[in-house]
């Protein structure tokens, strides 16, 4: 990855009190999650956020919930 590319994707993300968020189109930003991803998608898949659903609603659910990761599909899937 070049310079370039690099800064270009770090303006996607801002520090807040020590937290890393990611920039979302909705009002707030999206909390980086580093540790209990799956813990979240089983708390939305058992009912938390609704009904059991399909991975990539799941994975979307997390979104809306405020959370990120990069591998929060893959893990949906899982």
């Amino acid at each position: 990855m070049g310079s370039d590319q690099a800064k270009t994707r770090a303006t996607r993300f801002i520090i807040q009190e020590h937290i890393l968020y990611k920039k979302s189109y909705t009002p707030s930003a999206q909390m980086f999650v580093y540790r209990g991803r799956i813990h979240i998608l089983q708390e939305i898949y058992n009912g938390c956020c609704g009904a059991h659903v399909g991975t990539r609603i799941l994975a979307n659910k997390a979104l809306r919930a405020g959370y990120f990761w990069p591998t929060m599909k893959q893990d949906a899937i899982d």
